[in-house]
Formats: C-alpha cells, structure tokens, sequence
C-alpha cells in the first residue's frame, strides 16, 4: 500500500510539473487541440496572426515593420513600391521569418551551452552593425518600438545564437585540394583583361584625370580608339582629350593568388546549399507532421491581403 501511495505520489508530482512548470507532452497534448477549433483559429485570424508555427503566432505588424526596415535600408518606403511588390515581399518576409521562428525553437530545445553566445562576439558584431547603420539606428529603434540599444543588443545576441546553431548543423569545410581542383576546371576564367591607363578630360572640364580601364569600361567607339594609341599618345576621342599613360597586358591569376577567395566562395555555397537541405528536409519537414498529424506551419494568407 505505502509503495502504490508512493508511485500515485510520484505520479501526481510529474503531473504537475507537467502541466504547470514544463510544460510538457501532457501539457501540449491538452492545449493544441483546442489550439486548432474554428473558434481558436478565427480568433487568431481576428488577432492579425499571419501564421502560426508550432503555434508560435507571427503577427501581420511584424511582416509590416519587416517590410518597412527591409526596404528602409535599401534607401526606400513602402509607398515608393507598388502594390505588386509589396504582395510579394510580404510572402518572402514571412517565409524568412517562419524559417527565422522554426530554428529559434530548435535552440530552445537545445542544450543552451551548446550555442551560448560569447559576449567578446557580440561587442563586435554591435560595433559592426552600429557602423553599418551610421547615426540611423535611433530612427530604426523608433520606428521598431525597440528599447534603444539594451533590446538590439538582445536581438543580436539571439541572432549569434541561431548562428552557433546553424553553423553546428551546416558544416562547410573546403579544402586545398577541393579548392585547386576547382581551379583547374576553371583556369581560364581567372585572367585579368588587357588594360589601359590614361589620363583624361572632357571639353568641358578643366582637369585631368588618371583612371585604368579595360574594354567593358568604355563606350566601344572610344575602347577601339584608346587601345589603338601607343605609351605617350594624346587624341580627341568622343569629346575626351585622352593620353595613354601605361599598357597592362592581359593575365593569367595563379592558384595562390586566388585560393583564398576561392575558398571563401566554395565554403558559401555549401553553406548555402546545407541550408536549403536542412531548411526542406529537417525543419519544414519535420514541422509538416507525419500522417494523422497536424501541420506545425499554419498560414492565414487572408491576413496578408493589404487592405
């Protein structure tokens, strides 16, 4: 009897840590049912959800103010862009916040020390992006209703985090070897065009200018004229008063002159690759559910109608 009691105990206790504190398989076998009735789903609708994903609610303003910061670094507002365009932004922002929201719960789920954030990591990547967004991100923060820099230096430091988590789950690793067999396919590719250096000005200017250009630089009739002139020549050509200063000759770039960005570029696009793979057949389709199941990724494209 005393063990029966003991186990009823422990059974209560993990009921109730469960329900209340872990929020567990009980708790979410209880919950999203009644997350997905017409009267849930129309009350989210009516919320301005966008889309849920394992019911995690994206909200219509956050695609609006997405939109509005993705055009407003491009030097642009919403009512500079047609009707069209913003249609299609709206769904591609939405799509990169799903992606965004589907590995920010990965990482929830995840040992948090895996993928803690270094914070040597993210004084940098501040100062970078204080750099990059100049004397503006007060403008941004306003616009965003963020906290001043305390709630960017949160956002940040979750970005890092979701990066660590990627960066363990995509490797990326090319090698000399990979990266010189690339370049034999491709030697011809790397060779720098036959240039010119001259010093110019037009009839209606005063002073020279020296520049070095090759072919896809100049307008075809004045190209065929410089690269007809010897070291020393001057002539009138299209309105320009030109004088050939120096002749390079076309080049073939070594492998060790170009391993490095070879490398770069090989090592992005695996990046890129694994995580298009990771994005289809780990993230969405894990969040697809199997047979019987419910989709994690709910949509209410009505919501995104512009109105």
């Amino acid at each position: 009897m005393a063990i029966r009691m003991g186990i009823y105990a422990l059974l209560i206790g993990y009921l109730l840590l469960d329900l209340f504190v872990f929020k567990g398989p009980l708790k979410k076998t209880l919950t999203e049912p009644q997350l997905d009735t017409e009267a849930a789903i129309a009350e989210a609708k009516a919320q301005g959800i966008v889309a849920r994903v394992y019911y995690e609610p994206i909200y219509r303003k956050q695609v609006e103010e997405r939109m509005k910061e993705y055009l407003w670094r491009r030097g642009r507002t919403p009512e500079e862009t047609t009707f069209g365009e913003r249609k299609s932004l709206r769904k591609v922002l939405l799509d990169e916040m799903i992606d965004e929201l589907l590995v920010k719960i990965q990482v929830k789920v995840s040992p948090i020390e895996e993928y803690a954030v270094d914070q040597d990591e993210l004084q940098q990547v501040m100062e970078i992006e204080e750099k990059r967004l100049g004397g503006t991100f007060d403008e941004l923060a306003n616009r965003s209703g963020w906290q001043g820099m305390e709630e960017l230096k949160m956002r940040l430091g979750a970005r890092i985090q979701r990066e660590n988590y990627l960066k363990k789950k995509i490797l990326a690793d090319v090698s000399e070897e990979e990266a010189r067999a690339w370049y034999e396919e491709r030697k011809d590719e790397f060779v720098s065009p036959e240039r010119r250096k001259v010093k110019w000005r037009s009839h209606d200017e005063g002073e020279f200018q020296e520049e070095w250009v090759d072919t896809s630089k100049l307008p075809k009739e004045i190209a065929e004229g410089v690269f007809k002139l010897s070291v020393g020549a001057q002539e009138k050509l299209g309105g320009y008063e030109i004088e050939l200063l120096e002749i390079q000759e076309a080049r073939s770039h070594s492998f060790e002159e170009v391993k490095g960005s070879i490398i770069d570029a090989l090592t992005s696009y695996q990046r890129d690759e694994g995580w298009k793979y990771f994005r289809r057949e780990l993230l969405r389709a894990r969040a697809k559910g199997a047979k019987g199941n419910k989709d994690k990724i709910q949509i209410f494209e009505e919501n995104l109608i512009e109105k």
